[in-house]
């Protein structure tokens, strides 16, 4: 199959070469002697193992000589045409030598059969090459969706030896190629620097989140609850969604939570193993009430409890009553609205006995 594809891509390219050998004539004449002629060539290859398709110029001359037509008058060629017919030489010499050994022309086999490839590799490197002078950027998005959809539609069909309905399309197709060939280094390393910054920000978000809980990026110590009617609530267990138990702790290795000043806050003991973390409000000790050499709370050391920050706060809705006119109201427990806890005071010394 792709030998096929191959052979049909060196036909059309020898028919295009041919009528450019004619072109000197009038476009009808020139369908009329070129009419049918891939389809020609084709058969001929179909027909013959060692079919060659030989020079363009000579097989013209024959169709002109076929046709009772003068020789071609010698002109001057465009720089387009000199460009082309020198490359043309030189690329079919190269491959020539090439071919002339048996791994050689394994090669050139190989690469025959993966030329759609490149035809894809072409598109993208164009593509990036576009962004890149565009300031775009190297990225999933609209513009480079559209560039790369409309480069490769082209590179496809260039590959396929249309849409050339000129000779100077043929120079841009190769200074395409060659100019893919530059750019195929500094994609690989833009490929890689961007594969290696995504890994290192994916990693820098998992190892930097912080441990325990956080809000608007600041670490929560300590929970406080209050009930339906506003009232404060201690012992209060806290889970998350997954039914794992909340805690605020940073460290856990440590056996205390730094409060800040010089106090700690510590876990409930009032749960199995101690690991009462997920209890609030957690209590707050000392840090004169830690043992320096074992890190562990001193004997006989009772933990104090944290004042709330509020004595009551607003109370929840109740369910709606409705009324004698059919419409529901919002009905709200009394109590006092949110009340500051008072700082704890030193309680005054008790006068001593008189005797």
């Amino acid at each position: 199959m792709t030998a096929t594809i191959d052979l049909d891509l060196q036909v059309r390219e020898f028919a295009e070469a041919v009528r450019l050998e004619l072109a000197d004539l009038g476009a009808d004449e020139v369908d009329e002697l070129t009419d049918g002629l891939e389809a020609d060539l084709s058969e001929q290859a179909g027909d013959s193992e060692g079919f060659t398709l030989g020079d363009p110029a000579d097989y013209a001359s024959e169709l002109r000589s076929a046709a009772g037509l003068p020789e071609r008058v010698s002109s001057r060629p465009s720089i387009s045409e000199s460009i082309s017919s020198q490359s043309t030489r030189i690329w079919r010499g190269f491959v020539g030598s090439v071919r002339s050994s048996k791994l050689g022309a394994s090669v050139l086999d190989f690469l025959a059969s993966i030329r759609p490839v490149w035809w894809v590799a072409r598109a993208l490197l164009g593509a990036f090459l576009i962004s890149q002078l565009a300031g775009r950027g190297w990225n999933v998005g609209a513009f480079n969706f559209f560039t790369v959809a409309t480069l490769l539609v082209i590179s496809v069909q260039w590959g396929r030896g249309l849409w050339m309905p000129r000779l100077w399309f043929r120079v841009v197709r190769t200074l395409a190629n060659v100019l893919a060939v530059l750019v195929l280094p500094f994609a690989l390393i833009a490929g890689m620097s961007y594969v290696t910054t995504y890994n290192y920000f994916q990693t820098y978000q998992t190892d930097s989140a912080p441990a325990g809980l956080s809000r608007d990026g600041r670490q929560v110590t300590n929970i406080f609850a209050y009930d339906s009617d506003g009232n404060p609530v201690k012992g209060v267990q806290l889970f998350d969604q997954d039914g794992k138990a909340l805690s605020v702790r940073t460290d856990s290795t440590s056996p205390f939570l730094y409060a800040g000043g010089d106090s700690y806050l510590v876990p409930s003991a009032k749960t199995v193993g101690g690991s009462g973390w997920n209890v609030f409000p957690l209590a707050r000790i000392s840090q004169s009430a830690v043992e320096s050499s074992t890190d562990r709370l001193s004997a006989g050391v009772i933990p104090d409890a944290v004042l709330f920050p509020f004595v009551t706060v607003r109370p929840l809705l109740a369910a709606p009553v409705v009324t004698a006119g059919g419409t529901p109201t919002a009905q709200s427990t009394s109590a006092p609205v949110t009340t500051p806890s008072p700082s704890p005071t030193t309680a005054p010394p008790s006068p001593a006995p008189t005797p």
